[in-house]
């Protein structure tokens, strides 16, 4: 006579049922994953989880003012009935510091690293600088150049510290100054992101303002 099925009580979400079924009597020990010659059973593939969420929310996001730190892409595995054989996580830090930004990278590194040997696993870590930040002094030409753009353009120019990374920052590391403007996009970064028409005028009248002011200054 067969068994009666398992009969779990929980909400129809990921979580809530491999945590139903990792308590479970039953189920908890049971294998429900396979690779190579490594077993999980719910109880320690709810676990491995919850490791590596504690590892996603380990100082990153606002780190201070100065200094972010984000994982943006996890992906891997090719079919979703299919252990993954590799896992690739791809994040970045970024600080006006650069000694802020390099310690925040050695803290994930070694996070990865100390998560990685807890679960068994062999890790690959290439860390690789895509820019730095600079800024420009108060009496710098590109600023006024900037700020006469602005005006012919009739708006008001602001100094604000951004935390984007652009040509600029490649030029400044080379030894060409150059200065990012604000375009006028809304929720940049975001599935929201969007330009006004009005904010295109105004860029087009940025930019012959740009174009003026530097041949004039030159």
């Amino acid at each position: 006579m067969a068994a009666p099925p398992l009969a779990f009580e929980a909400g129809f979400t990921v979580g809530e049922q491999i945590e139903a079924r990792a308590k479970h009597p039953i189920a908890g020990p049971k294998t429900v994953l396979m690779q190579g010659d490594r077993r999980w059973t719910y109880a320690q593939f709810r676990d491995e989880s919850v490791r590596m969420s504690h590892f996603l929310l380990r100082r990153l996001g606002r780190i201070d003012e100065e200094t972010t730190a984000n994982v943006g892409v996890v992906s891997g595995g090719t079919a979703a009935n299919v252990v993954a054989e590799r896992c690739v996580v791809q994040g970045e830090a970024r600080s006006h510091d650069l000694g802020k930004v390099t310690a925040q990278v050695e803290h994930m590194v070694a996070a990865v690293t100390t998560e990685a040997a807890a679960c068994g696993v062999d890790v690959e870590i290439d860390v690789r600088e895509a820019f730095r930040g600079y800024r420009h002094e108060a009496g710098s030409p590109l600023l006024a150049i900037g700020a006469e753009a602005a005006a012919r353009a009739g708006l008001s120019p602001r100094l604000a510290e951004g935390g984007g990374g652009s040509d600029g920052n490649v030029f400044n590391a080379r030894g060409l100054p150059a200065l990012t403007l604000g375009v006028g996009f809304e929720d940049a970064h975001s599935p929201q992101e969007r330009m006004s028409l009005d904010r295109l005028a105004e860029l087009y009248a940025i930019a012959a303002g740009v174009v003026h002011a530097a041949g004039t200054a030159a």
